[in-house]
C-alpha cells in the first residue's frame, strides 16, 4: 500500500513539473524595454512617412485580423518579414482588441526568441477599449515597451500605479494624439505627460480623479495650436473654462460633456470665446440653455453637435438653434430634450448622415413625416431608442393628397357631439 502512495505522488510530482515546464518554454518573456529613440527619430519617421501602410478608423477589426494572420503565416514559413519590421519600411497597426494586443505580442515574442530577430513590429497607433475592464500585467508590460507610438487611445479600470508605467513610456514619444479614458488615473499622470510639446488631440474622460489645479497645469502645457480638445466627465470648473481654455484659437473638436458642476453662465461666455473653427461640438448632460444655445449659431463649419441630456432647453429655444445652424451639419444627438415642434426644422438638413431624437415627446406621425424629409441612409435613432437606416423604398408611402381631402371631408367635431347629445365647452 505504502508503495502504491509513493508511485502516486511521485506521478503527481511529475505531472506538475511537466506542466509547470510547458507553461515556462510556452509564455514569452517580456520584450526588452526600448529606453532610448534614436538620435534621428523625427527624421526617420517623416522619411518614411509615405511608406507607411495606414491602417485608418475605417478600417475594421476583422481587416487588422487579415493582416495579422498574413504576418503570422509568413514568419511561420519562413518567409521574408522584413516589411514588417523597423528600420527598412513601417508597418502602422492599430490595435482595437485584446485579442488583437495578445497576437501581436506572441508575434513579437516568436521574431525575437525564435528567430533572433531584434527589431519590432512598428505599432504607431493602439486603441484600445477594454471589454473586461482590466489589462493584464503582461500586456501591460508589453505596452510600456513598444517604440515609436504616436496614437495613444486607451479605456481601461486598472489601478493608478498599474498605468504608471506605460504613461512613463508615453512621455518619451513625441505623441500626436492621447485619449485616456481611465477611472482610476490621478494627477502624477498628468505630470509626467505635461511636456508631450507636439500633441495635437487629447482628450481626457472618466478622469475624475485628477483634480481640478493639476487639470489647470496640464490644459496651461499644452500648445496654443491644438485641433482638439476634450475633457468629458471631469473635474473641469469655471475658472478653467473661461481662463485657460479660450485660448486654444484653432479648436475644430471640443467637448465638456457631462460636466454638471459647471454654470450656465459659464456656459454661455465661452461659446462666445471658442473660435469660429469649431466643427465638433459636444455638449451633453451640461446645464446648457436657451442663452447658450443663441452662441452656437456663429459656428458656420459646424458639423457635429451633441446637446443631449439638457434637459434645461425650451421647444422654442432648439427650434431657433435648428432654423439658424449651418446647412452642413452632418451629425445632431438631440436626445432627452425638449424637442416637439423644432423637429419639423431638421428637414433642410440634407448632409446629415446620424439624427438621435430618443426619449423626446414626439408623436409617431411626427416622426413618420420626417423621415420622408430626412437624406436617404441616415442613421436616425427614433424617440424609442431604435436604430433605423433611412431607406425611401422601404418606407410606407406618404399619400399627401389623400390626407387633404380626408381634411376637407372631416366632420365637424360640433355638429358630431350635437348627434350623440352631448356638448364642448
Amino acid at each position: 500500500m505504502k508503495m502504491i502512495f509513493k508511485y502516486f505522488v511521485l506521478c503527481v510530482a511529475a505531472i506538475h513539473t511537466v506542466n509547470a515546464l510547458e507553461e515556462t518554454l510556452e509564455k514569452p518573456s517580456a520584450p526588452p524595454l526600448y529606453e532610448e529613440l534614436p538620435p534621428a527619430y523625427d527624421d526617420l519617421y517623416q522619411a518614411n512617412e509615405s511608406e507607411l501602410l495606414k491602417i485608418d478608423d475605417n478600417w475594421n477589426a476583422q481587416d487588422i485580423d487579415i493582416l495579422l494572420d498574413e504576418m503570422e503565416r509568413t514568419l511561420n514559413e519562413g518567409g521574408n518579414i522584413e516589411k514588417y519590421f523597423l528600420p527598412t519600411t513601417w508597418v502602422n497597426i492599430p490595435v482595437t482588441t485584446i485579442k488583437q494586443l495578445d497576437r501581436i505580442i506572441a508575434l513579437q515574442y516568436k521574431m525575437i526568441h525564435n528567430n533572433g530577430i531584434q527589431n519590432t513590429i512598428c505599432i504607431t497607433d493602439i486603441r484600445l477599449n477594454t471589454t473586461a475592464g482590466y489589462l493584464t500585467e503582461y500586456q501591460m508590460q508589453f505596452l510600456a515597451s513598444i517604440p515609436w507610438i504616436r496614437i495613444f487611445r486607451i479605456r481601461c479600470d486598472n489601478a493608478h500605479e498599474q498605468l504608471m508605467p506605460i504613461i512613463h513610456h508615453l512621455a518619451q514619444f513625441q505623441l500626436l494624439e492621447l485619449q485616456l479614458s481611465c477611472n482610476n488615473i490621478q494627477d502624477n499622470a498628468l505630470l509626467a505627460l505635461k511636456n508631450t510639446a507636439k500633441l495635437r488631440k487629447i482628450q481626457l474622460s472618466c478622469c475624475k480623479e485628477i483634480s481640478d489645479s493639476e487639470l489647470k497645469t496640464f490644459i496651461n502645457s499644452l500648445p496654443n495650436t491644438i485641433p482638439m480638445l476634450s475633457l468629458c466627465d471631469t473635474n473641469l470648473s469655471d475658472n478653467i473654462l473661461l481662463e485657460d481654455i479660450p485660448r486654444f484659437q484653432r479648436l475644430e473638436i471640443f467637448s465638456i460633456s457631462y460636466c454638471p458642476q459647471l454654470s450656465p453662465g459659464a456656459i454661455s461666455i465661452l461659446l462666445t470665446l471658442l473660435p469660429d473653427t469649431i466643427e465638433r461640438l459636444h455638449l451633453s448632460n451640461t446645464k446648457l440653455t436657451d442663452e447658450g444655445l443663441n452662441k452656437i449659431s456663429r459656428f458656420q463649419k459646424l458639423k457635429t453637435l451633441n446637446i443631449s441630456y439638457c434637459e434645461s432647453l425650451s421647444d422654442s429655444g432648439l427650434e431657433n438653434l435648428l432654423e439658424s445652424l449651418p446647412d452642413t451639419i452632418e451629425e445632431l444627438d438631440l436626445s432627452r430634450t425638449n424637442l416637439y415642434e423644432g423637429l419639423n426644422a431638421i428637414a433642410r438638413f440634407q448632409k446629415l448622415t446620424r439624427l438621435n431624437i430618443s426619449w423626446c415627446i414626439i408623436s409617431s406621425s411626427a416622426e413618420k413625416n420626417i423621415l420622408w424629409q430626412l437624406p436617404e441612409g441616415l442613421v436616425f435613432t427614433n424617440s424609442y431608442g431604435k436604430d433605423i437606416t433611412i431607406k425611401k423604398s422601404e418606407l410606407p408611402p406618404l399619400q399627401t393628397e389623400r390626407s387633404e381631402e380626408s381634411k376637407k371631408k372631416k366632420e365637424n367635431p360640433r355638429e358630431k357631439s350635437r348627434r350623440r347629445g352631448c356638448t364642448i365647452s
